[in-house]
């Protein structure tokens, strides 16, 4: 079985060969945006397309196909999917990571309830010179969460002014969407073992009014279905 077959029934899915031959270009240097204009040309259809970005990363092995297959139909046409499954599938390796965290967390949050409204959305915060974007935006039971998600391993250093710079994003987004009843979440993979590092970003977090939460993918989306219940409790 080839792990690379397409994950939907559609007349115009790519084939297996050509599926390997993009997944190769991907790994060069501006690969990922050469192939995006090809296919843009060709005009398919948003799923075909989602389709075709879920098999490179797959024929990458850098994503497994039964997780692919859970992704794809959870996710699928998902604002945002198809260009976080470009960066996953491009040269640079930490954002590689980085974006694979943020699709495993949006995939835990439609399995477990959650509407995944976008994921990397633009947003211009008014405050950093140049582009940003909310990582993951999810709804559930009358509240967004809007979510910086960091993928750190317990000993790499913290950009302390980047991620509370990132935080700041994330009070701007609620403040410019009152009506959304936003939740602002910054989350990391793994607690930082520098126990005085842990407690500097606890306190950005607290003066902001931002939730910070650790964990994986699975135990982030739990901790998130909490902090909907408090919230409304607070304020139905």
């Amino acid at each position: 079985m080839v792990a690379w077959r397409a994950l939907i029934k559609h007349p115009s899915t790519l084939p297996d060969d050509e599926i390997l031959v993009l997944a190769s270009r991907a790994r060069q240097a501006g690969g990922t945006v050469i192939i995006g204009r090809e296919l843009g040309r060709r005009r398919l259809p948003a799923i075909v397309l989602d389709d075709a970005y879920m098999r490179i990363v797959v024929s990458q092995e850098r994503l497994g196909r039964s997780e692919a297959e859970s992704l794809m139909l959870s996710l699928r046409e998902t604002p945002g999917l198809r260009s976080t499954l470009s960066k996953i599938a491009g040269a640079n390796g930490a954002k590689t990571a980085g974006h694979l965290n943020e699709l495993r967390i949006a995939g835990a949050g439609a399995a477990n309830g959650f509407a995944v409204r976008g994921i990397g959305v633009p947003f211009n915060d008014k405050l950093k010179r140049a582009p940003t974007d909310i990582d993951l935006l999810m709804g559930l039971r009358g509240r967004t969460l809007a979510v910086e998600a960091k993928d750190y391993r317990p000993n790499t250093p913290i950009p302390l002014d980047v991620f509370r710079a990132d935080m700041d994003s994330l009070v701007q987004y609620r403040k410019f969407y009152p009506v959304d009843r936003v939740i602002p979440v910054f989350t990391v993979t793994n607690k930082p073992n520098d126990a005085a590092v842990a407690r500097l970003l606890e306190q950005a977090a607290q003066q902001r009014g931002v939730e910070l939460v650790y964990g994986n993918p699975e135990e982030q989306v739990y901790l998130m279905r909490v902090l909907v219940d408090v919230y409304r409790a607070q304020k139905p």
